[in-house]
């Protein structure tokens, strides 16, 4: 089976003022075609 969507090393960071926060660092996802799949944050 292929793979809808691969991701390798995510990072994101935000600029909040003069300080950077790191809100992901080293993110691996993979999810195969034909797969539902939920992410859900801390805030919902």
């Amino acid at each position: 089976m292929t793979n809808a969507i691969e991701i390798h090393q995510l990072e994101r960071t935000y600029l909040s003022g003069p300080h950077a926060v790191r809100a992901l660092r080293g993110i691996d996802l993979t999810l195969p075609t034909g797969r539902f799949v939920a992410l859900k944050g801390r805030s919902g």
